[in-house]
């Protein structure tokens, strides 16, 4: 382990977490899903796939609901976003199906268990 953390170290001159998340969150993306990318700081690629925004960005709750109901041209009043929100968590159920197993590591998955969900919620 300590032998990881001296070459993380070495690659990234000695920066913290956080200073490096902030250099990567100051430059703006040129990939797209589906590329194999370089990383600029560590030897190895990838292949981007993330689908749900993880990677980038997570909204809210309260803020992904306000999105999609402007999306779609529906009223966005903070009344309407907890009555959609409360469909939602009532829907995914107890064992909360939107965050179960294999649903951020499968897109068709994924996919329709937001759609199965959102048809329960109405």
């Amino acid at each position: 382990m300590k032998r990881l953390w001296r070459m993380i170290n070495r690659m990234t001159g000695g920066k913290s977490t956080i200073e490096i998340a902030a250099m990567e969150a100051a430059t703006p993306a040129t990939f797209t899903i589906g590329d194999v990318v370089r990383h600029r700081l560590f030897p190895f690629r990838g292949v981007i796939f993330d689908w749900r925004g993880t990677l980038v960005t997570t909204l809210s709750d309260q803020d992904w609901v306000r999105e999609a109901l402007l999306l779609v041209g529906r009223g966005n009043d903070p009344d309407g976003i907890n009555r959609v929100l409360t469909s939602i968590r009532a829907a995914s159920g107890d064992d909360d199906r939107l965050e179960g197993p294999g649903v951020d590591s499968d897109a068709d998955y994924h996919r329709r268990t937001y759609l199965e969900v959102f048809h329960d919620a109405g």
